[in-house]
């Protein structure tokens, strides 16, 4: 699907909804399938926010604006559960649908989203679920055992948190609270402060890039032309707050008493207990001692440096599974030749 070549108009030339809806209108037909999936994922968004979902308020066709902007501008990045960031950027910047899309764009075009999640290659996969399990053993090593004694992985539930912004699993107030360390510690790039509303404030009047097959925007490298540098992608300050927040998060589960029982994190407990205790942890626990939620998360000590020697040796086994695997096929095929 080729990508709309012309720019939005500028916001100081009309009015931003009324400028973005007439961008969107002449570029329907080229996105079909991707607004036709924008509309499945809606209702599933923030379900627990009303006022998002009403029909008849202002909400709703903002974040459907903000999502079909992205689609047009970048055609295939629409994973599922990039609508929950839109949703969380709509939330800081008063519903300002132009505001909103220049801030996820500018945020997808960041190395941990466009060269890793929204990728989604099995080598991206193996090098993140790899180096959050070796950075989990690091950090916890007693949550870590319990963690694999309950035949729990970190490919049932890390994608889900990172994708969302852990907007879907976790109660929005935390949510929020993991936001506003991510974007302090450079979620809009290295060297990133404030909160995400000062993020978006602060791109509003320079776009993301586009490059030459994006919608004309001006801004940084297109994604193509860009280093796809694994390292880069995992290894930055914005990337180990993630990290840090995901472990923390896993160390307040399997320490909370009200969870340490078999229908939770305990001994013994089944399978689907310990995998629903962690994809849908109780709100109401999580919410009455957020504190202690948010201290499991600052005592992690993952940094950057930390994460940049768990990638490279999980690299290094990964590649070297790799040539096991191509040196036993050229075996194999060796063998049935004769």
């Amino acid at each position: 699907m080729a990508a709309p070549s012309d720019p939005l108009p500028s916001a100081s030339d009309v009015d931003s909804s009324s400028a973005l809806s007439s961008w969107l209108a002449e570029h329907q037909s080229t996105c079909a399938s991707s607004f036709a999936q924008i509309a499945k994922d809606l209702p599933r968004t923030l379900s627990a926010l009303a006022f998002l979902h009403d029909g008849e308020g202002e909400w709703r066709p903002a974040l459907e604006m903000t999502l079909r902007a992205c689609a047009v501008w970048r055609p295939g990045r629409m994973t599922q559960g990039v609508s929950y960031i839109a949703a969380m950027l709509l939330l800081h910047v008063d519903c300002d649908a132009e505001a909103a899309f220049v801030a996820l764009a500018n945020l997808l075009e960041q190395p941990l989203f466009a060269r890793l999640l929204l990728r989604l290659g099995p080598r991206d996969l193996a090098l993140l679920f790899g180096s959050f399990d070796a950075l989990l053993l690091s950090a916890l090593p007693a949550v870590h055992a319990r963690f694999h004694s309950l035949s729990l992985r970190p490919d049932m539930f890390l994608l889900d948190w990172l994708l969302t912004g852990f907007a879907r699993s976790m109660p929005l107030e935390l949510a929020a609270r993991i936001w506003d360390g991510w974007v302090c510690a450079g979620a809009a790039g290295d060297g990133a402060a404030g909160d995400a509303h000062a993020t978006a404030s602060a791109t509003s009047n320079a776009p993301a890039a586009a490059g030459s097959t994006g919608s004309g925007y001006a801004g940084g490298a297109d994604l193509g032309s860009a280093s796809s540098d694994d390292h880069d992608a995992l290894s930055g300050r914005g990337a180990a707050f993630l990290f840090r927040a995901a472990i923390g998060l896993l160390h307040f589960l399997f320490a909370a008493p009200e969870l340490s029982g078999r229908d939770g994190l305990g001994d013994g407990a089944p399978f689907e207990s310990a995998v629903e205790a962690v994809l849908r942890p109780p709100h109401a626990l999580l919410l009455e001692r957020i504190d202690q939620v948010l201290e499991c998360i600052r005592a992690v000590r993952v940094g950057p440096a930390q994460v940049q020697a768990a990638l490279t040796e999980v690299a290094r086994r990964v590649d070297q599974r790799q040539r096991q695997m191509e040196e036993q096929e050229q075996t194999l095929d060796t063998t049935q030749q004769y």
